[in-house]
């Protein structure tokens, strides 16, 4: 308001045009300036509604007798011009301001708005208008939907009501329900609610018209098919601002038979397209031969947005509401199913040939790509799911491993993996094969060991039986990092040389790298510290001329833990440091490891609160991506920060947590350290008793697991407990006992 108004007060300024999509306030943004500047103007402003006004030629007429201002008796349409003559006599030497509201249907008339400019210096227009009138004595405003918080950070309750959506909902929430307030437990579900509306205020304001009845819950869900939901609104309105579907019917209308087709097409994007998209997907008949006109006129017309990011790509997007009401339209035509599988068709087609662009340099911008479409992705599998087109969907799924496992979208890249394996199996063995290998590959991710090896074998099954080297050497390498992670190492070592000498045969240098790389953990493990970092840095050379910059962030990670167990701390920083910044550029959130690694150095230099922070990090990203391994690492780590720092009541509340988890996941071998770290924070509380029982009841498990490690730590808490409690004898056998197993003496 301040800016249109300073504008209009301005003596060289005569038009301003205020452009914007449906339901974004326009009308009631010019009738706030209007009222503002009445008394700042000789004659007051005058405001002309032209929503019932079909012809152009019309448009005059109105104006002057919205003024007081007649046409003689028996005057015709075309002698109406010398109203121009007797508007511009009215306001001569005068300031007033004309409002002209809701111009976009009469647009044509556009010539007569020119004449009482050129013919009246003193006389001031603003409009209203889906798109301008390109006029020389134009400004436009462009009016866009109010801000919105991002869902996906949203600032604490009480600093909500500072976006003007969330402000808009409470204003109107309260004027039906004066007791509504915003409070830590419904804001998220209001922030929803306005970002699903797009920050529409129209919009906002028919959906808060319900919240006297509707709880808020209810009222998001409902909203999810908005234009049946939000009709009704306030009395004085006009009639097609009463409900939403009323509103974008009427600017849907206007538009030529072509403009009409490409809006119906454009709704099957889910979030927004590039321009490419929109030739691939919406080309055909009944369009216009020139789609780039008739996309610039849409975008002119307010009813789709242009966006250009920092990258410099340039996308297109519909309000949501604007999007269901080109749906509701595709599907009154027959034409939905149609749209939508061109829809599918492109991005599984757009996704197989981005091959190229999945490494090197050019990997960070596929995977931002990638994140920019994810609505059109989610949007292109459900497709598949329900049209009965699992080949095409495993197609899509299969390629997009990459992207799943790099973001951490392991939960959900599973969950389309295994809806689409369920489908009967009409799929190309080839595409199948890829989708079961993308499937074990966030199986393992996940910590599913069973499902990862079920999906690897008939992965390899299928690639063995269609001939396929690189396939096979591939599938080796994955079902053996399922089977050292369901315990079975020496397996899991057969496989992977297996792998290798295939990989070395055929020339397949990625494979290679993987397989060294996995060597290099098992060697890790086997706590051969020297062999482990050489089979790393073998695998890491390869990564990095290969330029596949997420395998070498992986490798970092690995290389970071053998070199900090070697106590060369200074490089195990630079190396996790190296990774994490690796991390950063592909776009991806820490999950557990040069996070981790950082905490435990920073455990190991005394500054727990520095761990304690690291450690959340990991926790937050891998509960994020519903990672129950990570999960597990994460709560351990930071129980035992927080148990350094004496809040011994956080750290062992994280290892219930820990325990619980791990007999979720049957694993046994972690419920042993899980056991040895609640002992360790009941001795630090000085609680001997429990502490005692704790070493004792995890000396049994970890002897029977042949966890010498475990069983190490055991004894020594069991010997410090012992003597604390005045039992030197007893404290001296157990630590007897560790000399011996360092001896090699058979213990175990």
């Amino acid at each position: 308001m301040a800016a249109i108004k300073q504008q209009l007060l301005r003596p060289e300024v005569q038009l301003v045009t205020i452009t914007g999509p449906p339901g974004v306030g326009k009308t009631r943004l010019g009738l706030e300036v209007a009222y503002d500047l009445r008394d700042a103007l000789d004659l007051g402003a005058v405001f002309v509604d032209l929503a019932q006004v079909r012809d152009p030629a019309l448009v005059l007429y109105t104006t002057a007798h919205a003024l007081g201002v007649r046409h003689a008796p028996g005057e015709t349409l075309e002698a109406g011009r010398s109203l121009v003559r007797r508007i511009s006599d009215l306001a001569r030497n005068k300031s007033l301001l004309i409002v002209l509201d809701n111009f976009e249907h009469v647009i044509k008339a556009s010539s007569d708005v020119a004449d009482l400019l050129s013919a009246c210096q003193t006389l001031k227009i603003l409009v209203t208008s889906r798109e301008r009138l390109h006029l020389r004595w134009e400004h436009e405003s462009s009016l866009h939907p109010l801000t919105l918080p991002d869902i996906n950070r949203l600032p604490p309750a009480e600093a909500m009501a500072t976006f003007p959506a969330i402000a808009l909902f409470l204003d109107r929430a309260r004027a039906v329900l004066p007791s509504f307030a915003l409070k830590p437990d419904n804001a998220r579900t209001i922030a929803e609610i306005c970002v699903h509306l797009d920050g529409l205020p129209l919009a906002i304001e028919l959906a808060t018209a319900h919240v006297k009845a509707v709880p808020l819950p209810l009222l998001h869900q409902r909203l999810q098919r908005q234009l049946e939901f939000l009709a009704g609104g306030p009395r004085d309105l006009p009639a097609r601002h009463r409900t939403l579907r009323e509103t974008i019917a009427w600017s849907y209308d206007l538009l030529e038979p072509g403009e009409r087709a490409l809006f119906r097409r454009l709704a099957v994007f889910v979030g927004g397209c590039t321009l490419e998209a929109v030739e691939a997907v919406c080309a055909g008949e009944t369009l216009n031969a020139d789609i780039v006109a008739d996309v610039t006129s849409l975008v002119d017309k307010s009813l789709l947005w242009r966006e250009d990011d920092a990258r410099g790509t340039t996308r297109f997007r519909m309000l949501e509401s604007l999007r269901e009401f080109g749906l509701e339209q595709l599907a009154a035509r027959t034409e939905l199913d149609r749209a939508r599988q061109r829809h599918a068709d492109y991005f599984a087609a757009l996704s197989e040939g981005s091959e190229p662009a999945r490494v090197g340099s050019g990997q960070g911008a596929w995977l931002n790509r990638w994140a920019q479409e994810q609505g059109n992705l989610r949007a292109a599998l459900q497709w598949a799911l329900d049209s009965e087109s699992p080949s095409l969907g495993l197609r899509l799924a299969g390629a997009l491993r990459m992207y799943w496992h790099v973001r951490g979208h392991w939960a959900e890249g599973l969950s389309w993996l295994e809806r689409l394996l369920a489908k009967p199996a009409t799929s190309p063995p080839a595409v199948r094969a890829q989708a079961l290998f993308a499937a074990a590959a966030l199986a393992g991710q996940q910590g599913d060991a069973q499902k990862a090896a079920a999906f690897s074998g008939e992965s390899l099954e299928l690639r063995r039986a269609q001939g396929d080297d690189a396939g096979v050497a591939s599938s080796l390498w994955q079902l053996a990092m399922a089977e050292q992670a369901r315990g079975d190492s020496e397996r899991a070592s057969r496989l992977l040389e297996e792998s290798l000498a295939l990989a070395r045969r055929i020339g397949y240098k990625w494979v290679v790298a993987h397989v060294l790389r996995a060597k290099g953990i098992l060697t890790h493990l086997n706590r051969d510290y020297g062999n482990a970092a050489t089979l790393l840095e073998e695998s890491l050379t390869l990564f990095k001329d290969l330029g596949e910059l997420r395998g070498v962030e992986i490798t970092l990670e690995r290389l970071g833990w053998v070199v900090l167990e070697t106590s060369d701390y200074d490089r195990a920083r630079r190396v996790f440091e190296e990774g994490l910044a690796l991390r950063t550029e592909l776009g991806d959130r820490p999950a557990i490891g040069s996070p981790t690694g950082l905490g435990v150095l920073a455990i190991l230099e005394g500054e727990y609160q520095r761990a304690r922070e690291l450690f959340n990090e990991s926790l937050a990203s891998s509960m994020e991506r519903s990672d129950k391994r990570n999960i597990l690492r994460a709560l351990n780590n930071l129980a035992v920060a927080h148990g350094l720092l004496e809040d011994y009541g956080a750290a062992t509340e994280l290892l219930d947590r820990g325990l619980a988890l791990c007999h979720e996941l049957g694993d046994e071998l972690s419920i042993s350290f899980a056991l040895n770290r609640l002992a360790w924070v009941a001795q630090r509380q000085q609680d001997y008793a429990r502490a005692a029982s704790l070493w004792n009841e995890n000396l049994t498990l970890a002897a029977t697991l042949g966890n010498s490690l475990a069983v190490a730590e055991a004894l020594d808490g069991a010997a410090a407990v012992a003597a604390a409690m005045g039992r030197p004898g007893e404290a001296t056998t157990l630590l007897g006992a560790i000399d011996a197993m360092l001896a090699g003496s058979g213990v175990l």
